[in-house]
């Protein structure tokens, strides 16, 4: 798990089974899609709304909405990034 992907972690990405992306930035992307070999998908990657991930295995990609029940949202609100999220909600 990591909470930014920089060009180390693309590295490692390109070993593993199946990976979870939640809302990549555009560099994210671009790292991650170049590394599990998606390139077809890199724009659709950084355009993802925070309550969608997108899972990848062997070059396939399965879109996952995420939708937290309402207990759920009250505990821990709605879903986000934490790099995204505002600092005091860290």
């Amino acid at each position: 798990m990591r909470e930014e992907l920089t060009t180390w972690g693309a590295n490692v990405l390109g070993w593993a089974d199946v990976v979870i992306l939640q809302s990549p930035s555009e560099a994210e992307a671009a790292l991650a899609a170049k590394a599990l070999g998606i390139a077809r998908a890199q724009a659709d990657l950084s355009r993802m709304p925070d309550d969608m991930t997108a899972v990848v295995s062997q070059g396939s990609i399965h879109w996952v909405r995420l939708q937290p029940t309402p207990m759920e949202l009250d505990l821990i609100g709605p879903p986000t990034r934490r790099s995204q999220a505002p600092p005091g909600d860290r």
